[in-house]
């Protein structure tokens, strides 16, 4: 049915064909069902294609966190290699090189074109497709419910306010100063706001209050049936300085609270939601019960899955340049597996010759190895140096 307050383009042929017709032709200019939605710097709601839908990089991809973003013949200081190792949008730093394109798609030319339009290729493009979002800014103008004086004539054409109803999953990738994370860490569960009134009017107050009333927001998105979480900090440090239990379970406890609430509500209950997260492997020397989500402790009430961290960073000097620096997290003796698949078949070796078990068997060794005391740092420049004895590891960062 046609809203009322949109004109019915009699005279475009176009227009005026049949939907099913007009939605076929949709189709074939738009033809991913994950986009993201992100604040232009004027502040204005920007839709463009994901190009990276998977955030799981596929066994055998060691070496991807670093070098998929790494250009052809660049040099170990190469600007642009750096620039997309610190990119906040993480994994999808492909999608925001797109981003800057002044033509962002055929997403953003559709929906610009006419009331009607917009609401084919909004209602074909939102309902079912996977909505990724980069900031935590984004987050909360997506979940903000829109209010209801605000129902005027035109209201209908805010993207952030067309896209509430429809929004069914969410993935959210977030890389947050090591510094939020603290602050988060410092409120009760039941005061999310307390951090940010703690650490002052600053960035990482804003940051603070904005994931304090996003959460409880997203949890309440009225279609919403699957959120995916992948969170980073935007330092070389070790991920598990960060206290996993008190950042992160503060603002998932809010959205799964929510959603209990409306499931209670028989007028209007709410479905069911998903949660995964995905977060880097924690390092055996700094992970604790207490603060992180370690095997054998009481478990989240979400999924984990855990990731390779990577060990590449751009860091930028003092001078304003932007270059490489090298700070492995756990396990940081991942190198021995692929090292020792090479020296077996130096000439036809391939990294996806390496197995799910030899990964976990390396990484349970350097548990124990850890959990002993021992000098994992000696024990892998030994190991390498016999393997390759021209071969010099990656600097490690001694926690």
């Amino acid at each position: 049915m046609l809203d009322s307050r949109v004109h019915a383009q009699l005279d475009s042929q176009f227009m005026s064909a049949p939907a099913e017709i007009r939605r076929a032709i949709y189709e074939h200019l738009v033809t991913s069902s994950s986009i993201h939605l992100f604040l232009s710097p004027q502040g204005r709601l920007q839709v463009t294609t994901c190009l990276e839908p998977s955030t799981s990089p596929p066994l055998g991809g060691f070496f991807d966190p670093d070098e998929g973003h790494r250009p052809k013949d660049a040099g170990e200081n190469d600007p642009t290699w750096a620039r997309r190792l610190r990119s906040l949008w993480g994994p999808h730093w492909k999608c925001e090189e797109a981003s800057y394109a002044r033509d962002l798609d055929h997403i953003s030319n559709l929906l610009s074109v006419c009331k009607k339009m917009f609401l084919d290729v909004g209602t074909m493009v939102l309902e079912g497709a996977t909505i990724n979002v980069t900031d935590l800014a984004t987050l909360e103008l997506l979940s903000r419910k829109p209010a209801e004086e605000a129902s005027g004539p035109n209201h209908l054409w805010n993207l952030a306010t067309y896209a509430y109803p429809l929004i069914q999953r969410l993935n959210v990738t977030l890389r947050l100063p090591l510094a939020v994370y603290e602050a988060l860490a410092s409120a009760q569960d039941d005061q999310p706001g307390r951090a940010a009134q703690e650490v002052g009017e600053d960035a990482t107050a804003v940051a603070c209050a904005t994931w304090a009333r996003a959460w409880p927001a997203v949890g309440q998105l009225p279609q919403l049936h699957h959120l995916h979480v992948w969170l980073d900090h935007d330092g070389s440090s070790s991920w598990s300085h960060v206290r996993e239990r008190q950042a992160v379970g503060t603002g998932l406890m809010t959205v799964l609270r929510a959603r209990l609430q409306g499931r209670s509500r028989a007028e209007n209950p709410l479905p069911t939601v998903e949660v995964l997260f995905n977060l880097p492997k924690l390092h055996p020397a700094l992970a604790r019960p207490e603060t992180h989500y370690v095997p054998g402790s009481p478990p989240p009430p979400f999924s984990i899955e855990r990731r390779f961290r990577q060990s590449a960073h751009g860091e930028e000097g003092a001078d304003g340049i932007l270059r490489v620096k090298y700070e492995d997290d756990f396990p940081i003796t991942r190198i021995t597996v692929y090292l020792a698949k090479f020296w077996d078949d130096p000439d036809n070796w391939s990294p996806h010759d390496v197995t799910e078990d030899d990964i976990r068997e390396m990484e349970d060794f350097e548990t124990l190895l850890w959990e002993r005391g021992d000098d994992v740092y000696a024990y892998l420049k030994d190991v390498t140096t016999d393997m390759q004895p021209n071969y010099d590891p990656a600097p490690c960062r001694r926690i």
